[in-house]
């Protein structure tokens, strides 16, 4: 690689939904670049277009070519590949960028995102103190970057998996369930209930990885305790991308939060939820309000 930086790469995910974007913030007020072709929500879209494919939803290819896709990734990030692509990596690249043409593939990346990455630059990191991304889908990949992807450092954004279960974003379930053993049928009057047992499933697999794989280059963040007591949770953030603040930056990033709503499934029947799933909440770290 022909770049030096004083702090190694950052990734951040999470199941969609978790505020993943709110600690990209943070994370880029830290003095990380995290890409330069990011959506609304600041979604990496060479990450998106490289892993987040629909013949990968139900079934995950091999190690290697998943690894494939790390590489391509970490060097489009970091050195370019405009001089720095084989012709058959182009190719491969190139079969992407027809697949998205197709209407059915949508999946937030589409072949112009395709056509980009074939020629990106490598980027002025002049003003930046490390390189990193944030796409939800990460966590998904972590047995594969924690190995491709030297020193990586990861964090696991995680909300109140009651309040998830009713909430729009339910892309992950849609896409990965059938990985996560949820079954392929999601019907409107049991996507609550799925949407919570993808919850469970994807975050205890998160931590398991992350806490096996990457030890202390690990952090799982809790999005409402960051909410509720930012004093506290940001400087845990800081203090893992190991960077040093100003003041007035650090009290930047606490009027950064602003106040959310949490505890919107109380408006909602929890009875059609079992025991399990309820304790399995707490496990995770979240108290519950029965309704």
């Amino acid at each position: 690689m022909k770049f030096k930086l004083n702090s190694p790469p950052i990734a951040i995910g999470g199941v969609g939904g978790s505020g993943t974007r709110l600690v990209t913030e943070i994370t880029q007020k830290a003095g990380f670049f995290v890409g330069g072709t990011l959506n609304h929500a600041l979604d990496n879209l060479y990450f998106t277009l490289l892993f987040k494919r629909p013949e990968w939803f139900r079934q995950l290819p091999s190690n290697e070519d998943i690894g494939v896709a790390v590489d391509l990734f970490q060097r489009a990030m970091t050195i370019g590949l405009e001089s720095n692509i084989s012709p058959s990596e182009k190719a491969y690249i190139n079969e992407l960028a027809i697949q998205l043409k197709i209407p059915k593939y949508r999946t937030g990346a589409n072949h112009l995102i395709a056509e980009e990455i074939i020629t990106s630059k490598a980027p002025n990191f002049d003003s930046h103190v490390g390189w990193g991304w944030k796409e939800p889908n990460t966590h998904i990949f972590l047995p594969q970057i924690a190995k491709g992807i030297e020193d990586i450092r990861y964090i696991h954004v995680i909300r109140n998996g009651l309040d998830m279960a009713f909430s729009k974003n339910q892309q992950q379930l849609l896409y990965w369930g059938s990985f996560m053993n949820n079954g392929s049928d999601i019907g409107e009057t049991s996507l609550p209930s799925q949407s919570l047992d993808f919850w469970i499933k994807a975050n205890t697999r998160a931590i398991e990885l992350g806490t096996s794989l990457l030890a202390d280059k690990f952090l799982v963040v809790n999005y409402d305790r960051l909410c509720s007591n930012p004093a506290v949770e940001i400087p845990r953030i800081i203090d893992f991308l190991g960077v040093e603040l100003t003041a007035k930056k650090a009290h930047q990033m606490n009027m950064m939060i602003a106040p959310v709503s949490v505890g919107r499934y109380q408006n909602h029947d929890t009875k059609i939820f079992t025991q399990s799933q309820l304790d399995a909440v707490q496990k995770l770290g979240f108290d519950i309000v029965q309704s």
